[in-house]
């Protein structure tokens, strides 16, 4: 049973640990441009994926940015999706700082291509050859694909923001319809900017300090020695400007009223605060960060 727990939570950190990384994504060129398709669009098909990881060589190289350790070129042509090759890389003395060479050999000296062999897409993709190509017929739903600079960078599988982004909504393989956005950054400068290499306790404090609650107003927080404070909902305007916000307080103790009365002192002091930063985003303007919680320590 110890066993089997360790096991357990040993899945889940992993689960949790490629959760948290940003993806590569395949490649797809779209009228000459190269742009990066954000997903892996075979992995739609769990029966598909499987028999193409059954194909792929062992020796290939996995890391928290590819987990299965390939990467699908793709082109739309005629107004339909095709997957055109399948690429590997190769580590050669297995170690994690391995530079990926091409091509790479085996433990037997034989040579394997950085291409997916066509015998080898021949079998796994049959079913979906059409006049020699490989009609992506499987996929049915949304393809995001972007290049371009990062506008809003997330560490977590595809969700970060590009330049310039496009929607395809995809029926069978075939493109019904696509909407393309030009994203961008309005306001760079911003209050926080100074914020992100700090520690938790250098940040709690500098939030202290630029968000001031006057708890000399407030002699029900005697005995109280931190006190919690959770901004979402964030919106801004383009100048920059803190348009409104949702501000909880929360502390030991049922006094819900004290805890309403020092959320409005909150959010008027994050009304002085600016600039905000300001990102176009798909036709909206909006702020790089959308929540942020920090702890006030009474006891400074």
């Amino acid at each position: 049973m110890k066993r089997l727990i360790i096991s357990i939570i040993f899945v889940l950190g992993v689960v949790v640990s490629s959760m948290a990384s940003a993806y590569q994504g395949d490649i797809i060129y779209i009228d000459g441009e190269r742009w990066t398709l954000m997903g892996q669009p075979i992995e739609r098909d769990s029966a598909l994926i499987h028999h193409l990881l059954d194909v792929l060589p062992k020796e290939r190289r996995i890391s928290s940015g590819n987990w299965q350790g390939y990467t699908g070129y793709w082109s739309i042509r005629d107004g339909q999706l095709y997957l055109d090759s399948i690429r590997v890389g190769f580590d050669f003395d297995n170690s994690v700082m391995a530079t990926t060479i091409f091509p790479a050999k085996n433990k037997d000296g034989k040579e394997i291509p950085p291409f997916v062999p066509a015998d080898d897409m021949l079998e796994v993709f049959h079913d979906y050859y059409v006049n020699g190509a490989i009609l992506a017929s499987w996929i049915t739903g949304e393809v995001r694909v972007a290049r371009g600079p990062v506008v809003k960078y997330v560490h977590q599988g595809y969700m970060r923001t590009m330049e310039f982004e496009q929607y395809f909504t995809v029926n069978q393989g075939r493109i019904t319809d696509c909407v393309a956005y030009h994203n961008r950054i309005v306001v760079g400068d911003s209050w926080m900017n100074d914020l992100g290499n700090m520690n938790n306790l250098k940040l709690y404090e500098k939030y202290q300090h630029m968000i001031p609650i006057p708890v000399e107003n407030y002699p029900e927080l005697a005995g109280i020695k931190e006190i919690d404070v959770d901004v979402s909902d964030i919106q801004v305007d383009t100048l920059g400007n803190l348009v409104d916000c949702s501000v909880k307080i929360d502390f030991k103790g049922d006094n819900d009223e004290l805890k309403d009365r020092l959320s409005q002192d909150v959010k008027a002091a994050l009304m002085n605060l600016r600039p905000w930063k300001v990102l176009y985003i798909n036709n909206e303007y909006v702020t790089d960060i959308e929540n942020f919680w920090f702890r006030y320590d009474l006891e400074q």
